[in-house]
């Protein structure tokens, strides 16, 4: 499906900065009217699709037309929630340019408009998960005091009984469901305010990537659990203090998973190659948090130190004659 504009047949695609449907060609707001359709090519110029069976929304490598695949939005894979990208590619690559403008080793080309133009938006699919927490701690908690009492250095020590009963909810748990950023990276873009959640449309996605998840939510309950089950033991430990030490004798924690959702986070990805390698910047699509691999062009790090090197000795030169005169 695609979404055109009722009033000269433009590509109307979501718009971060107004949060509205907005014609890419006339820029009139909210005119889309739905074409429908199982797409094999491009309806706008006929070209042949580049796309899977796991791709939900894409774009035409020929004409730039945004279509959503959503026969591939279905069952498990349609999603409840959806946060919408809140930065625009302008204003991605502004926040670029901030970052790595003054960086003097990058290529020449890394932070040209031609190159920029490669920043893409990608909604990376996520699975929430509610759970509700019991935990219980059976501890002794033991307060030391010393003092001096003549010669004598006297401890004193004493213990208390703790005891803990604390049931805590946890709302929209995050795992990434996608391969598209391993763990570690994907934990650094985020956090995302999940407090902004919307329903579900497939409007958001026009002009947008997204594939499918990588998993199935079963997959990654586990995961999620064990989020929890960590929140939860900080939160259980930090309800105990005072003490100058605990010794537990009993701490059980049960993770009860009250329902779940599937839904799609925003980011913007620049892919950049230099010398046989590929650089990826990734973008929070709601805050602009940057991270990601710069390259760093060789022969500009030779010239700038060779130049260094050649002023140092012209310097220490010109002192020795100096010197020497004198």
């Amino acid at each position: 499906m695609q979404y055109k504009c009722k009033n000269c047949g433009g590509n109307v695609l979501f718009d971060p900065d107004s949060q509205k449907m907005v014609c890419a060609q006339c820029s009139s707001e909210n005119s889309q009217d739905i074409i429908s359709g199982n797409l094999e090519s491009c309806p706008n110029c006929g070209a042949p699709l580049e796309i899977t069976d796991k791709t939900t929304s894409s774009k035409c490598n020929y004409c730039g037309s945004y279509l959503i695949f959503d026969n591939h939005l279905q069952n498990d894979f349609l999603p409840n929630l959806v946060l919408p990208f809140k930065i625009s590619k302008n204003k991605v690559r502004d926040l670029i340019n901030e970052n790595f403008g003054k960086r003097i080793f990058v290529p020449d080309n890394f932070l040209n408009y031609k190159s920029l133009e490669k920043i893409e938006g990608v909604y990376v699919p996520f699975y929430l998960y509610d759970y509700l927490s019991h935990c219980t701690l059976e501890a002794v908690g033991i307060k030391d005091r010393s003092w001096r009492q003549g010669d004598y250095i006297v401890t004193e020590h004493r213990h208390y009984q703790i005891s803990r009963d604390l049931d805590i909810p946890f709302h929209k748990v995050p795992v990434d469901g996608s391969k598209v950023l391993d763990d570690a990276k994907m934990s650094l873009v985020e956090p995302y305010d999940y407090d902004q959640l919307l329903s579900f449309d497939t409007q958001f996605l026009s002009g947008f990537f997204s594939d499918q998840a990588d998993f199935e939510k079963g997959d990654l309950e586990t995961l999620a659990q064990e989020k929890a089950r960590d929140f939860a033991k900080i939160i259980l430990n930090r309800s105990v203090s005072g003490y100058t030490r605990i010794v537990k004798n009993r701490e059980e924690i049960d993770c009860a998973n009250i329902d779940s959702y599937y839904a799609l986070m925003p980011m913007w990805i620049y892919r950049y190659s230099f010398m046989e390698k590929e650089y990826d910047i990734f973008i929070n699509g709601q805050n602009g948090k940057i991270i990601g691999e710069i390259p760093i062009d060789k022969k500009k790090v030779f010239i700038y130190f060779s130049l260094f090197f050649i002023v140092l000795a012209l310097i220490i030169g010109l002192g020795l004659s100096l010197a020497g005169a004198l």
